[in-house]
């Protein structure tokens, strides 16, 4: 059984990257910590991985079932996924799919990284009462749970894991209204061919992000594809948007990412780079997400 394991397991869904290659299938990879652009385009399946990164210990062995609990999960939302990434901005997305693509948000939120550390704190809490995460109980074949064994599971590395595909699910058990937010979404294209966006290995751009919240998804920004960016804000928000938002949110994106960052073309990605770099010579890159937030305000509605 060992032997026919994943160990390959992918943190950004390769289907997801689809959405940023080029017309051979490929994209551009830029290392922030190298500060580099890798020489030669690579294939989705190539970056945003680690190895055993959802595999768990078992009492005699290791498993991967999580990784298959992903992969059934996103087998079920990648059809209305790929219905918002091949509208144009004449069509109207579907209730439906907009909340589908609301628990692809979340399921890809809390599988990042860059936000285990907020896993820990949430499995820290688990099995206790009136907390965000109390729709799970420990039980026992002999009733309540001890204390003892409640703190070796919460310490445990296989259930930090498992708590990842626990917490995507708790909008829709402790919050009533989750849904009102999806149906105000602002879908931004662009051309193709023209510009492009970029996506990297945190691409969820939150507006606040000194909390800690079971339900993160406040008001954020998300790349879908290379000319596709999702917006939530409580504002009103343009039905124009300027010309220098795709840049600034490209920005933003290369900014929350911890390393990496692609790109359909290479030249394009270099002078983003280049751009960024400005920022980070003067020290304002603390700036560059709230601009983002701020290009999308309607002002003269806000006024009204």
């Amino acid at each position: 059984m060992d032997q026919k394991r994943s160990q390959k397991h992918h943190y950004l869904p390769v289907n997801y990257l689809n959405g940023f290659t080029d017309d051979q299938g490929l994209f551009f990879v830029y290392d922030k910590k190298e500060d580099q652009i890798v020489q030669k385009a690579v294939t989705p399946k190539s970056v945003f991985f680690e190895n055993n990164l959802n595999t768990i210990a078992l009492k005699d062995e290791c498993s991967d079932f999580l990784e298959g609990l992903y992969t059934q999960t996103e087998n079920i939302l990648w059809a209305p996924f790929e219905t918002i990434r091949r509208s144009k901005s004449t069509d109207q997305i579907q209730p439906l799919d907009r909340m589908h693509l609301y628990l692809f948000l979340t399921l890809l939120y809390w599988r990042l990284p860059s936000n285990f550390n907020q896993v820990k704190s949430f499995s820290s809490k688990a099995f206790a009462h009136n907390n965000e995460i109390d729709y799970f109980q420990l039980k026992s074949r002999n009733g309540d749970v001890s204390n003892e064994m409640i703190e070796q599971m919460r310490g445990s590395e296989s259930f930090n894991k498992s708590v990842r595909l626990i917490l995507p699910f708790a909008p829709f058990l402790k919050n009533k209204e989750w849904f009102l937010s999806v149906v105000k979404w602002k879908f931004v294209y662009i051309e193709p061919n023209t510009t492009a966006f970029i996506t990297g290995d945190n691409p969820i751009i939150l507006k606040d992000e000194s909390g800690e919240a079971v339900d993160p998804l406040g008001e954020f920004i998300f790349p879908i594809s290379s000319n596709i960016l999702l917006a939530n804000c409580d504002h009103a928000i343009k039905k124009e948007l300027d010309p220098a938002f795709v840049l600034q949110a490209n920005i933003a994106i290369m900014e929350n990412a911890k390393r990496f960052v692609i790109c359909r073309s290479k030249e394009f990605l270099q002078g983003l780079v280049k751009y960024y770099k400005i920022y980070s010579q003067y020290g304002k890159t603390p700036t560059i997400a709230p601009e983002v937030f701020a290009m999308l305000i309607d002002t003269e509605l806000e006024y009204k």
